[in-house]
C-alpha cells in the first residue's frame, strides 16, 4: 500500500503523551502533546505536525513526507531538537512503520545519527519514536509519543 493511502485514516487531530529520555537509563520527562496529520500539494505531500514540552516549556515539530521511488523523502524540524534549522532525510516504509534517517553534526566528533519511526499499525493510535544512534552505532530511545483520538 502506497505511504498516503496507509496515512489517510490518520488525517485529523490526535493528543496524548510525550517522553523524552535526556540519557540512557534515566526516567523520561512526560509531557502532554497534541499531533495533526494533513495533506497539501494536492494530496503528494503528508504532513504531521505535533507539540510537546521540554522543562514545562512549549515545543514543536513537524515532518513533511513525499513518497518517491523505492523510499520516502522527508523535512523535519523541531524547536527543540533541530535548533539550527531542518533536516532532510530520506527513509522508507516497512510493515507499516514509516522510517527516516539521517545524522547531525555533534559539537566534538563524529556526527551522531536520528532515526524516526511513526508506527501506522494501529488504527486508533499514532506512534511516534526517534532514537539517537551514537557514532559506534548503538540506538538509544530518546523520544517515545503515543496519541489517541
Amino acid at each position: 500500500m502506497k505511504l498516503m493511502e496507509q496515512l489517510t485514516p490518520f488525517t485529523g487531530t490526535w493528543s496524548g503523551t510525550n517522553r523524552l529520555w535526556m540519557m540512557p537509563g534515566t526516567d523520561p520527562e512526560e509531557s502532554a502533546g497534541t499531533a495533526a496529520v494533513s495533506f497539501s500539494g494536492q494530496g503528494k505531500f503528508a504532513e504531521l505536525r505535533y507539540t510537546w514540552a521540554a522543562e514545562g516549556e512549549p515545543e514543536d515539530g513537524f515532518i513533511v513526507l513525499r513518497e518517491l521511488r523505492g523510499g520516502v523523502q522527508a523535512v523535519w524540524g523541531d524547536s527543540w531538537h533541530t535548533p539550527d534549522g531542518f533536516y532532510l532525510w530520506n527513509g522508507e516504509v516497512a510493515d507499516s512503520i514509516v522510517v527516516i534517517r539521517g545524522s547531525y553534526p555533534a559539537p566534538t566528533g563524529p556526527d551522531w545519527g536520528w532515526r524516526i519511526e511513526l508506527d501506522l499499525r494501529l488504527a486508533d493510535q499514532l506512534q511516534m519514536r526517534m532514537y539517537n544512534i551514537t557514532p559506534d552505532g548503538e540506538e538509544m530511545l530518546a523520544v517515545q509519543a503515543v496519541y489517541s483520538r
